[in-house]
């Protein structure tokens, strides 16, 4: 990467400390890999994978272990760092692409078998034009797995103060879709995103309690939607 790096989003000692706890539980991380394989239907060994917002890159390094193709793409320059340290420790090759949801622009239509993102899809400022995109640089028949908190993780903020902004914010966005914080959306509003409009179909969805993962596979003639 060249050029002056953008402000960072997280501090560096979170996203060291972060990184710490993710690759002390990869095993966890391989399980949730095998799973999605599993669900495919297929192996990873030779797909083009999108690591949305990888953070420190335990998933990038997992999937090109597996075989993959891998594009780590996060917006923090202490991520990529990390990320990159990580993959060349593991001896795994991975392309790195620096930038936020906002920045899939960089991509051509097509170019993805897979988009993975793990617990971090509530960043996303404008989450159905990030789905737009999502769906548009997947290839026919592709899949989206994604793995996020649902209602039930703000139940655990204990903060008298944080929690109810929390609460307010939820409901505004779910009930007009006005976004003011990083909550999650429920799991009923984003299957209502993916599989509305016919665009993708379940393959996989579990709801467990504060996380919700589902595997969507793109329908061969569906374009992005509007």
């Amino acid at each position: 990467m060249k050029g002056k790096l953008p402000t960072d989003v997280v501090s560096r000692e979170y996203a060291q400390s972060y990184a710490q706890e993710q690759f002390k539980h990869l095993p966890e991380g391989e399980r949730e890999v095998s799973l999605v394989e599993e669900r495919m239907g297929r192996s990873l060994a030779g797909t083009k994978v999108l690591d949305l917002c990888g953070g420190p890159g335990q998933f990038s390094v997992l999937m090109a272990q597996k075989g993959a193709e891998v594009t780590w793409h996060d917006p923090s320059p202490s991520y990529l760092e990390i990320a990159q340290e990580k993959c060349k420790e593991f001896g795994v090759g991975v392309e790195f692409k620096l930038g936020g949801f906002d920045a899939l622009s960089i991509y051509d239509d097509s170019s993805f078998d897979l988009v993975f993102n793990r617990v971090s899809w509530y960043y996303s400022d404008h989450e159905w034009r990030t789905f737009r995109e999502v769906t548009r640089v997947l290839r026919p028949a592709g899949f989206f797995w994604l793995h996020t908190h649902n209602r039930k993780f703000i139940d655990g903020i204990t903060s008298p103060i944080v929690k109810p902004i929390h609460l307010f914010c939820f409901h505004l966005h779910e009930l007009v879709g006005i976004k003011l914080c990083h909550v999650p959306a429920s799991s009923k509003r984003l299957q209502k995103w993916l599989f509305g409009k016919g665009l993708f179909r379940c393959l996989f969805a579990d709801e467990a309690g504060k996380n919700f993962r589902f595997l969507a596979q793109k329908q061969p003639v569906a374009t992005a939607p509007l």
